[in-house]
């Protein structure tokens, strides 16, 4: 509706000034008209020279005025069809919306009865000793903070009116969770009372920061000649291997069936895999990553 009374708003004040600039256009005639009558009075003209003078120019300012008006209506034929096309676009988005709402399932809960953290939280409350710790999250407790502190800024979500978000080293402990064992939804989600979307939505968000943001700041090869030699030095006092930077191997990571050339991924035990090439130095910590 705001669009309809703008464009008649501006379709009244264009029209009035036509009427206006024609109003002119006469006032101008009749000046000239008066001249061109003083004109002739002064050099002696007859005054019939004067009235048909007169009469081609009012006759010029009533053709004007046929123009103008034709103008103004064609104008407003456009405005018009303009005012049909919005109008019918509205109509059909509004029909729209009002479909996709009334085809849209209310939500049953939020939280499905009976899924409950208990174990999250037991374990993270110093309830359960440190091995057990150590063997879900492949990580001591305090590399496992550190963590969270460094992923935070990225990971973590205001809390609303609506819900509470889940919290950031929550969202660390199911991706870890989840990738230090065979990595099942189901499990992953009735350990920490989450339902299977959530978790999904979890491990592919840490993920996809951890890969982004902690990947070239933690892996890296060593570029400078001074790097190189401190790693070379350590490699042969601790295992005595002369001009040693690293070790390289390959690994295997299973996958589900490609859509696409769904054969190449295929590996020598017939499964689906992606083929890895890391590189660590004599600290067990990797230098080089290639999926």
């Amino acid at each position: 509706m705001l669009h309809i009374s703008c464009v008649s708003t501006a379709k009244t004040s264009r029209f009035l000034g036509v009427a206006k600039c024609s109003h002119v256009t006469l006032s101008v005639a009749m000046a000239l008209a008066s001249y061109a009558a003083t004109v002739t009075k002064q050099i002696m003209v007859a005054p019939l020279v004067a009235a048909i003078f007169l009469l081609l120019l009012l006759k010029l300012a009533s053709l004007w005025q046929i123009c103008t008006v034709i103008s103004v209506l064609e104008i407003h034929m456009r405005y018009r069809r303009l005012l049909k096309v919005h109008f019918m676009r509205e109509m059909k988005m509004l029909f729209r919306k009002t479909r996709l709402h009334s085809s849209q399932k209310k939500r049953k809960y939020w939280v499905r009865p009976g899924r409950t953290n208990a174990w999250w939280i037991g374990i993270k409350v110093n309830l359960a000793v440190q091995e057990e710790w150590k063997e879900n999250f492949r990580m001591s407790r305090e590399s496992f903070y550190k963590l969270v502190d460094k992923l935070r800024p990225f990971i973590e979500k205001q809390v609303t009116r609506m819900r509470v978000p889940v919290s950031a080293d929550t969202q660390v402990a199911v991706s870890l969770y989840y990738l230090s064992d065979e990595g099942r939804l189901h499990k992953t989600a009735n350990a920490f009372g989450l339902s299977r979307s959530c978790v999904s939505l979890i491990i592919r968000r840490v993920s996809y920061v951890i890969s982004h943001h902690l990947g070239p700041e933690l892996i890296q090869l060593p570029l400078t000649e001074d790097a190189v030699g401190e790693k070379v030095d350590n490699s042969f006092k601790l295992y005595s291997i002369l001009q040693c930077l690293g070790a390289i191997d390959c690994t295997h990571i299973d996958i589900k069936q490609p859509i696409n050339n769904s054969t190449d991924y295929i590996n020598c035990n017939s499964r689906f895999s992606l083929n890895v090439q890391a590189c660590c130095d004599y600290k067990y910590c990797f230098m080089d990553v290639v999926v």
